[in-house]
């Protein structure tokens, strides 16, 4: 007696018993009523005189018209002879290795060494970076599968908005390459050659801005010292040209990094960009404005602590916005004060008689040559020490002409 095809309906209104129960729907495929009410589609069959159960998912994300469908295709691989249940196993299985080398995983990764390289800060804004312009156009794709062509065309409606973010994706994705490279899953990067001056709108790269005269930078140090604001808003301004210090690094400064009797400021590779140990000889006048600020704020861990919250620092925006208060908006940024040491301190080499090396060491940069940077491991302490003070001593000079 032939078996009689089911009915969604019948499936529907099919209720749990205290045990499985199958309902068939003929040449071997059926739905498994469970006690706790799922209905699962199953198919029995033998292939090479073993028997198998192959399972196609749950009722109803898998309608009757679907599983019919599943079932008919598992018949048709068994007369091509392949095992359904093994071909199953084999898809997942790719898929699986599949989602491994997707150029988002790789990124994924990278980011994570990245991240142990620079600064928590920094590190996030090259993810969140990735994220928004990268991860749309070429994330679900496998990495193995990529052309040159994908990641030009992926780059040029990232440039139509911005240029600039477009060559820094292009140098983030070539990253991502030579890692993927670097890992065997793909024998050589298809986007190493890639040039942005090919294909991409140039633009000018414009610094931070900064003060480049000295009457006007004059004006600036006069205007931060009778700056009417927040406490320690002055006093932050007041440090930061001293410091040579990026804005974030010098806001989250934290009490304990500070050794008044050594005169040196010690931060954590954690909150530094290039995620290396970093110390800042203290001038004479540095160690003053930090000692005038610890009675105010010596009872937060952070001495630019935030007059809304004692356990946080200064907003990130606190700077910049007092530099608009005191009137020098668009003259000059936070960051701005680094260039305005960099500057000085190149070109006065005659005048304080240290090597270029010394200025970019308080500039925590590190050193392009790759060969003098293993093996130089000296900090230029002493000659460090004799510059900031040097500077310090010169802001003063400014002051008073």
């Amino acid at each position: 007696m032939a078996i009689k095809l089911l009915k969604d309906l019948q499936i529907r209104n099919a209720k749990p018993l205290e045990q499985d129960y199958r309902m068939q729907d003929g040449e071997g495929l059926y739905i498994l009523i469970r006690p706790n009410g799922s209905k699962l589609w199953r198919y029995n069959y033998s292939f090479e005189n073993k028997k198998y159960v192959y399972s196609f998912g749950k009722y109803p994300d898998i309608s009757l018209e679907k599983a019919r469908i599943l079932h008919q295709e598992a018949i048709k691989l068994k007369i091509d002879g392949i095992n359904p249940v093994e071909q199953k196993r084999k898809v997942k299985l790719e898929k699986k290795q599949k989602s491994v080398t997707t150029f988002k995983s790789i990124a994924e990764e990278w980011l994570i060494k990245k991240t142990r390289e620079s600064s928590v800060g920094y590190s996030k804004e090259i993810k969140s970076r990735i994220e928004r312009n990268l991860y749309p156009l070429l994330g679900e794709r496998d990495i193995r599968e990529i052309k040159k062509s994908d990641v030009a065309s992926a780059l040029k409606i990232i440039d139509i908005r911005s240029p600039e973010l477009a060559g820094r994706c292009l140098n983030y994705t070539q990253n991502i390459f030579e890692y993927a490279e670097d890992l065997g899953i793909i024998e050589f990067s298809v986007i190493a050659s890639l040039s942005a001056s090919k294909f991409l709108t140039k633009y000018e790269s414009t610094n931070y801005a900064h003060i480049q005269d000295e009457q006007r930078l004059k004006e600036l140090l006069i205007a931060i010292d009778s700056y009417s604001g927040e406490y320690v808003v002055r006093q932050l301004l007041r440090l930061l040209p001293l410091v040579a210090l990026r804005p974030s690094e010098a806001r989250e400064a934290k009490w304990n990094e500070i050794d008044f009797e050594k005169r040196l400021w010690v931060i954590p590779k954690e909150r530094m960009k290039m995620r290396s140990e970093h110390i800042v000889p203290l001038s004479a006048q540095a160690v003053n404005i930090l000692q005038e600020t610890y009675p105010f704020t010596k009872n937060s861990e952070y001495i630019f602590q935030s007059p809304r919250n004692r356990m946080a620092p200064l907003s990130n925006n606190s700077i910049n916005k007092a530099l608009q208060i005191l009137g020098f908006k668009s003259e000059q940024t936070g960051h701005g004060f680094r260039h305005i040491f960099s500057t000085t301190a190149h070109e006065k080499i005659a005048e304080h008689g240290l090597h270029s090396l010394v200025i970019e060491a308080c500039l925590s940069h590190k050193d392009k040559n790759k060969i003098r940077s293993t093996y130089n491991k000296a900090q230029y302490i002493p000659e460090r020490t004799q510059l900031m003070q040097w500077y310090a001593d010169y802001l003063d000079s400014i002051k008073s002409k």
